[in-house]
Parts: C-alpha cells; structure tokens; sequence
C-alpha cells in the first residue's frame, strides 16, 4: 500500500482481494459488508474469501450485509446466504463499495481506487452511511 493521504491508503488493484481476505480473519466481532446486484467489478471475491467467511460465522462473528438493488434482489439474495445478516439498502444507485471489521477498520472504493482506513471519523462516516441506506437498524 502507498501513501494517500494521512486518513487513508490505497490498495493496489492486484491486492484487494488479498486484503479483503487478511480483513475478514482478523474480526473479532462484526463484519459489515456491501453488495450490490448487477454490479460487475474487477475484483470479485472467490471460494477462498468465501471460506474465511464461513470460518468466521461458524466462529460466531456475526456478518451484516447492507444490499442495494430491488427488494426480489435483496430476498433472493438473502434466501441464498440465510446465516448472513441482511439490510436493504435501497436502489443501486446508492452503492458504495466497501467491507468494515469490527468498526475499526474499513476498505472502500473511491471512484476506481480502492482505500483502505482506520481512521475513526473515516470509518465512523462509512458506518453512518450503511445505517442511513439500511431499511433497518444495523444493531452493530
């Protein structure tokens, strides 16, 4: 990671999924995810962050998704990964890309950079965010 300013680094496109991966094994509380239908990135996640994920679940960490789309998408997707906790977060054009770890740390995507933060007020202001989109209270 380089240098971006002193709230945030940026994380190189060949290193998201990596450190989203080394992310989700470090929470030891909540997990706090976006996901929004339809979107195609240059990083998708794979079996192996989908394994520590479930790792984490088993552990009793609990995993919160705030979901933007349509609500059939939202159901569906629910309906698909019943041990996730979900959240509507409204249409698509309110995503914001991002993975949260235990309120402390936080990796977003700003414009076509990926960032990756512990400063509090940044990640505090990523959270509001998801408690403001969420149809419901977020309880985390």
């Amino acid at each position: 990671m380089k240098e971006h300013t002193n709230f945030a680094n940026t994380v190189e496109s060949s290193q998201v999924l990596e450190t989203a991966i080394s992310l989700v094994k470090t929470a030891k509380q909540q997990i706090l995810v976006t996901k929004c239908a339809g979107v195609q990135s240059t990083v998708t996640p794979d079996d192996r962050y989908f394994t520590v994920l479930q790792q984490k679940i088993a552990e009793g960490i609990d995993v919160h998704r705030v979901f933007f789309g349509t609500q059939q998408e939202c159901e569906l997707d629910k309906s698909n990964n019943p041990q996730v906790i979900y959240h509507y977060g409204g249409p698509q054009e309110a995503y914001q890309r991002m993975i949260m770890i235990d309120q402390h740390v936080a990796m977003f995507l700003l414009g076509e950079t990926f960032c990756m933060t512990s400063y509090l007020p940044l990640v505090s202001s990523l959270l509001q965010y998801c408690e403001d989109c969420a149809s419901t209270t977020l309880k985390l």
